[in-house]
């Protein structure tokens, strides 16, 4: 699921985004810079807030305020835009005795912000690149995703694909009692 900056800006009481770049996060991108950044922590967790990423997208340099990281959470489905605000990255690496990075589990948090099927492949392409926020984004969605470490260059898991199920409360709720 490809990650991009989008500019926000307020009309009218409501948010309107305007697509800026594409942000890699897996590879040798933001993730693992923010790894780099804090120290390499091995066998333990760590937060990265979407105001790291929007720094790491900038360049470091700039304002982070009125930008957001949105993820496209369904890139190949042709009439459906499907728009996720990503809000905190919570990681945990495992590694080795000498420090390296074995692999890291993620729990990434977000809101749906725009919404919308049975649209042509031209409607699809310009309303990902500017959108006006959904009046009912706002609940807080979990998916628990995972990162190679350093031998295979911190790739999403599964042959480079970002996979993970998306948690809305209620099936947070179920799973919850599991641990």
């Amino acid at each position: 699921m490809p990650a991009y900056l989008y500019q926000r800006k307020m009309s009218g009481g409501k948010s309107h985004f305007s697509q800026i770049k594409y942000i890699q996060l897996a590879g040798r991108g933001a993730i693992w810079s923010a790894w780099l950044n804090q120290g390499k922590p091995i066998d333990k967790g760590w937060h990265i807030p979407s105001s790291e990423l929007i720094l790491y997208a900038l360049g470091g340099m700039g304002d982070v305020k009125d930008r957001e990281v949105i993820i496209d959470a369904a890139p190949s489905l042709k009439t459906t835009v499907d728009l996720v605000q990503l809000l905190d990255i919570y990681v945990f690496t495992h590694g080795d005795k000498s420090g390296t990075a074995l692999w890291s589990p993620l729990l990434i948090r977000v809101k749906q912000v725009y919404f919308e099927q049975n649209l042509s492949p031209a409607q699809k392409g310009i309303l990902t690149e500017n959108f006006e926020e959904m009046s009912s984004s706002g609940e807080d969605i979990l998916a628990f995703l995972y990162l190679h470490g350093e031998e295979r260059r911190w790739n999403w898991g599964r042959l480079g694909q970002m996979n993970g199920a998306w948690l809305l409360e209620k099936p947070r709720e179920f799973f919850r009692q599991f641990f």
